[in-house]
């Protein structure tokens, strides 16, 4: 076992400076925790969080240091620093905010491991996806008493939060139901506001709604540069220089197709898998990740001449393909994530009656789960091995679909309160269905947005625009009785508003404008607009913006915003045509 003496004295920091403070019971529960060997049990139970499976190792944990590459975050909109440790990040209410792939989680587990070495604060690691709104405290509570090796003692955690001597490390906001997630928001807002002096980071897609909570400051992840590639290549492929240099030349290259499409440690790595069994690199996003399946489908065996290895179903590549892509749409319309392995043997047997196809849904599972390795078995969860798997599959599968169902998807989708779950789906479908997403989708969507604001040939005046979008949207107060604080807390709140398509970019840059500045006098001014004693009291994005002399500037951006959907409509009309003129091409 190796020398962790070093490690242990650093450990112990935090549980010492709480322990000074206080000489009661709680004080003698800390002596307990400093004894050297329940020092070594927490340094394990928290060092476990440093090994993960990947694509590359999916049989056994490694350590993230073997493959992890820096990563970097905007503190400010145009200059980005490398993510070393949490004190890097300024603020200590944070949301690390990041698209598909681009390492979130690994980030924080990453930082964890720095914590750990800081001495600074106990970091308590939580994925979200696992939390019921309605426990997010007491299951916080709980990890931190499982982590120190105690019972039940609620104290402890109130004594090292109230002392800024813990970190709470929240990953995958973007991953909790629909239907808990402004209880959860909630639920994070009361910890904040009740622990001012804790670090508390949470981690989450774009768009996802924590990143408009008053409480939090958002850091962007960096993407990947052309200045990290190399750098980036040379660490997931065990510093081989000869593979590194071809697929970096290759990536490099001036007329690469997939160069600005590989920007996240997700996708580069893929890149890596689909280059090292091609040596090539695909022309578009969709070949790419078709060449991936079909690639980790036989990958093992590659290296082995003469040898294939044995599958349980009998399918060719494209129709086990085309199972999958059928899994991964009905899942997402579903909303199950993760699923037991009854409940995914119900969605491949579903797939595959609809696909009218004969085979058991069990050799189904187990040739993607042991072979491709996209959907991994945890335990009694089965999940995928990232969301960017399941939503491109899932777009694939639309796209394959006939006219008439492809037509009744995306009009279904139309509808406000069903989209949600389908925005990165359409990122993909905009990709491989051109036609049919504009045709349906892009173009009735974008129209019936602008219609409702007034907007389809020219920019409504602002104060129609106002009514429409800024009226209906702002902050209530929440009085102490729920944030569990003496100050009031406040909370972003849609008073009888359903988002229209395109919109949500323009409430997060208001939301960006009139509390994201770093200005205690316009905190100041925005929260006189409340009475301090009300619970609920709402005011509106438009009367706030008023009260801080930003109202011309919301204007702006709302103006704005509609020009731009109404730039998106003309290049999807103007799609369509380009695409009827290649078919009257082809008349015969």
């Amino acid at each position: 076992m190796p020398d962790i003496s070093s490690a242990l004295k650093v450990l112990i920091r935090p549980i010492e400076h709480v322990a000074r403070m206080y000489d009661d019971e709680c004080g003698q529960q800390l002596a307990f925790l400093r004894a050297e060997n329940n020092l070594k049990q927490l340094y394990t139970k928290l060092n476990m969080t440093q090994k993960v499976k990947t694509i590359w190792n999916v049989d056994r944990p490694i350590a993230i240091s073997t493959f992890y590459y820096p990563a970097k975050i905007f503190n400010s909109p145009r200059k980005s620093v490398d993510a070393e440790n949490l004190n890097v990040i300024e603020g200590n209410a944070v949301v690390l905010q990041g698209v598909i792939g681009q390492g979130k989680s690994i980030l924080l587990r990453y930082l964890l491991g720095k914590e750990i070495r800081s001495g600074e604060r106990v970091p308590i690691f939580i994925e979200l996806r696992h939390v019921k709104a309605e426990n997010l405290e007491s299951f916080i509570h709980k990890q931190f008493d499982e982590l120190l090796g105690i019972v039940e003692r609620p104290k402890i955690f109130d004594l090292f939060a109230k002392e800024g001597k813990v970190s709470l490390l929240l990953d995958g906001f973007d991953e909790v139901e629909s239907d808990q997630a402004s209880s959860i928001i909630q639920g994070i807002e009361k910890l904040v506001h009740r622990y001012p002096k804790a670090k508390i980071v949470v981690t989450s897609r774009p768009n996802s709604g924590i990143e408009s909570s008053p409480y939090f400051t958002v850091k962007k992840i960096a993407p990947l540069e052309d200045g990290d590639y190399w750098g980036f290549f040379k660490k997931v492929l065990k510093e081989d220089d000869i593979l590194t240099s071809r697929i970096y030349s290759a990536v490099m290259a001036p007329k690469s197709p997939i160069r600005n499409l590989v920007r996240t440690p997700l996708l580069a790595t893929l890149l890596t898998i689909v280059y090292r069994a091609n040596q090539k690199i695909p022309s578009d996003f969709s070949e790419f990740y078709d060449e991936l399946f079909q690639i980790l489908l036989v990958r093992h065996d590659r290296a082995k001449p003469g040898f294939e290895r044995k599958r349980r179903t009998k399918l060719s590549d494209r129709d086990l393909q085309h199972v999958f892509e059928a899994y991964c749409f009905k899942q997402k319309a579903q909303g199950l994530t993760p699923v037991s392995r009854t409940q995914a043997l119900e969605i491949a047997s579903a797939s595959i009656k609809a696909l009218n196809l004969q085979l058991d849904e069990g050799h189904f599972l187990d040739d993607i789960i042991k072979i491709t390795c996209l959907l991994q078995e945890e335990g009694s969860q089965i999940e995928y091995l990232h969301q960017s798997i399941q939503e491109f599959f899932a777009a694939r599968y639309i796209a394959s679909r006939p006219e008439g169902v492809a037509e009744t998807f995306y009009t279904k989708i139309q509808d406000g309160t069903k989209r949600g779950p389908w925005d990165q789906v359409l990122v993909f479908l905009d990709q491989i269905d051109q036609y049919r997403s504009s045709e349906y989708f892009f173009i009735p969507a974008l129209e019936s947005t602008l219609r409702h604001l007034g907007s389809i040939e020219e920019t409504a005046p602002e104060t129609y625009l106002r009514e429409q979008i800024t009226n209906n949207i702002g902050i209530i107060q929440v009085i102490s009785s729920e944030t569990g604080s003496e100050s009031p807390g406040y909370r972003v709140f849609q008073q009888n508003f359903i988002e229209p398509y395109g919109i949500g970019e323009l409430l997060s840059a208001i939301f960006q404008m009139l509390f994201r500045k770093p200005s205690s006098r316009r905190k100041k001014r925005w929260t006189s607009c409340y009475d301090q004693v009300t619970d609920g009291q709402f005011i509106t994005y438009t009367d706030i913006a008023l009260q801080c002399g930003e109202i011309e500037a919301l204007d702006k951006l709302a103006c704005e915003r509609v020009d731009e959907l109404r730039k998106l409509l003309m290049a999807h009309k103007t799609r369509i045509m380009t695409l009827d003129k290649s078919v009257e091409f082809m008349v015969l």
